[in-house]
């Protein structure tokens, strides 16, 4: 068993017996989601059914099987929790009842967790966003001669040579270089950028793959010639590097150096966030910041920032940084904040703020093809006051 289905069995577990946190059921939702067409997981998840109701017998026979295929089915929903911030004097909130409500957004049924004393919701509907549609954003591979291909638009097949190098789009969409020829007189570059709300992946000369995520950018060699293999990075990509000891696999993001043989792991290096992150999922990575040098292990996540040494986390929540990559929001106890930071990349808007933010966090998991319109209802819902003025989300005092 996987260590993926060890971690489904556990949250199950604390699910069943009422003991897992908000961001344990966004987690555990979000797991079943990514296997819900796996009938492996659908027999373990029985079989873990199974087994806590011989042990517990708190759900009547004829309704027990009734219950789990209703969890089930929920992992085809979006969700989306918020919930009440500690206050560490009193922890007043702990002794709140938490109301759970069914909400229909445009057709989503959306599982939304809040203090029963914030259910005033603002009176007004939010106007319709003015967005730019993204049939007008379009990702772009810029050549090293300056020529600009629109990837969305290109047709499938051979695009372009250059540097030794044949450039293909596959029938799946995504961009491939194929070394044809080491015989070049020089090294030559391209790099291919996203706008916000789009997505590209791009398979390497050596075989890497990379996501790319929106407003991002990676520049890398039409060939890997060197005694290493160098790409840069700005915004936020997902690797998983071919293996080849004799030539590590280098990645810059502003400050952060990474080095790797082979392995899986995401960067995020966005100019507007305070910190770069990279995070490890398979494999292991040496990370340095011209200060300091550490070696992460999977589940680990580096963090960068300009003037404080590098800070590691242990066992983070990988699902949530990776949720992009699969076509999802996923959010683990984040702040309004870093919510509408998420929604601002991708539908391409500007978050304004008139007073005090408001103190609420939110945990769940929501499809990335859901509407602007409907992502901010939802969040209107659990009490978050905010107004639209053409491109602009206007963040009230509550």
């Amino acid at each position: 068993m996987n260590n993926k289905k060890f971690r489904l069995l556990y949250l199950f577990d604390k699910y069943y017996k009422k003991t897992a946190s908000s961001a344990e059921i966004g987690e555990l939702f979000y797991l079943l989601n990514l296997d819900r067409h796996d009938r492996e997981t659908t027999l373990l998840l029985k079989k873990a059914w199974d087994e806590l109701q011989a042990d517990t017998k708190i759900i009547p026979a004829e309704k027990s099987e009734a219950i789990l295929n209703n969890i089930l089915h929920k992992a085809n929903q979006p969700l989306l929790i918020s919930t009440p911030q500690s206050n560490p004097k009193s922890n007043l909130w702990l002794k709140l009842s938490i109301a759970a409500s069914v909400l229909l957004v445009g057709g989503l049924t959306v599982f939304i967790k809040f203090k029963a004393s914030d259910q005033t919701l603002p009176k007004h509907r939010i106007a319709k966003v003015e967005t730019t549609s993204q049939h007008e954003r379009h990702p772009v591979l810029k050549l090293s001669n300056g020529t600009m291909i629109v990837l969305d638009e290109a047709h499938k097949g051979l695009l372009s040579k250059q540097g030794g190098v044949e450039i293909s789009k596959s029938k799946e969409g995504m961009l491939v270089f194929n070394t044809i020829s080491h015989n070049t007189a020089k090294t030559v570059y391209s790099t291919i950028a996203t706008p916000a709300g789009i997505q590209y992946q791009v398979v390497l000369p050596d075989g890497s793959k990379v996501w790319l995520n929106a407003a991002s950018s990676l520049t890398f060699p039409s060939s890997f010639t060197g005694k290493t293999r160098n790409v840069q990075v700005a915004g936020e990509a997902y690797f998983e590097v071919a293996k080849n000891a004799k030539q590590p696999f280098v990645v810059q993001s502003g400050l952060t150096r990474i080095q790797v043989v082979g392995t899986h792991f995401n960067v995020r290096n966005y100019e507007n966030e305070s910190a770069a992150k990279t995070t490890l999922l398979e494999g292991g990575i040496r990370i340095t910041d011209g200060r300091d040098e550490n070696i992460l292990k999977p589940g680990d996540q580096a963090s960068i920032r300009t003037n404080s040494s590098m800070q590691i986390e242990r066992d983070v929540n990988t699902a949530e940084i990776t949720g992009w990559k699969n076509g999802v929001f996923v959010f683990d106890d984040a702040t309004i904040s870093e919510v509408l930071q998420e929604a601002a990349r991708w539908y391409d808007l500007n978050i304004i703020y008139q007073g005090k933010i408001p103190a609420k966090k939110f945990t769940g998991t929501l499809p990335r093809k859901v509407k602007v319109d409907e992502l901010l209802e939802m969040l209107r819902y659990t009490g978050v006051n905010l107004k639209a003025d053409g491109k602009n989300i206007i963040v009230l005092n509550q």
